[in-house]
């Protein structure tokens, strides 16, 4: 699927009075039909059950972020990357990544790139996985320790390595702040057009990119999924 203008689309998250509307990210290779969404200013209530909802809500719109993210930029690269000796701390994790991002733009420039801080689930060791574009980092970029690099060849490969790596959004490392860290600028943006039904807007994006590889129905809507 290649990205295009179309009629009728919007970019960014406008809201529009039809009662569905299609979110396409033609770079990340994927599009959803649901309802619009609801203004931030009816939202009410500030108990408990609002903060975890608040929590999970945003767990998973960042791991549909990292999802897209890692799709629309061609991070083909995962890279896993640990610790020789004793575990290291939240800011020790955080200035070696630095120093690998400080090496990759001296010598590729401004390019997407993703990494995620992860706790090990049996040691608790910190480490990070991270998403580049291929070639763009090198083994001399990590003195710190053991890399695992793996070569994800299709769209559906990226999303379950970043599935894999958005497990913990849920309960996110306190120390770093942050899910994930990512290079600005790269972010795919949404076009959204306004349809009158479900199957409406699935016929939409069948009719310009074709039969998805995958299609997923839920009582808000569907999502469809595109492998390269």
């Amino acid at each position: 699927m290649k990205a295009r203008a179309f009629e009728g689309a919007r970019t960014g998250n406008e809201t529009t009075s039809a009662p569905y509307q299609v979110t396409l990210y033609p770079d990340a290779l994927e599009a959803t039909v649901s309802r619009p969404p609801v203004s931030k200013h009816s939202a009410t209530g500030f108990g408990t059950q609002d903060l975890e909802r608040s929590q999970q809500v945003a767990a998973r719109r960042a791991r549909a972020s990292t999802r897209r993210f890692v799709v629309a930029n061609q991070l083909e690269d995962f890279v896993t990357l640990t610790f020789a000796g004793a575990p290291p701390t939240a800011r020790t994790l955080r200035n070696a990544m630095t120093e690998v991002l400080r090496s990759v733009r001296e010598r590729s420039g401004s390019v997407a790139w993703l990494w995620v801080p992860h706790s090990g689930q049996k040691s608790g060791r910190l480490h990070s996985h991270a998403f580049f574009g291929r070639g763009a980092f090198l083994i001399s970029d990590w003195r710190f320790g053991r890399i695992d690099t793996i070569r994800l060849e299709t769209a559906d490969e990226k999303r379950e390595r970043a599935g894999y790596v958005s497990k913990q959004y849920l309960n996110p490392i306190e120390e770093f702040g942050q899910r994930y860290r990512c290079a600005q600028g790269f972010q795919p943006e949404p076009e959204i057009v306004p349809v009158e039904s479900v199957d409406e807007g699935l016929a939409f994006v069948v009719a310009r990119y074709g039969e998805p590889s995958n299609l997923n129905h839920s009582r808000w809507g569907a999502q469809a999924r595109w492998n390269n």
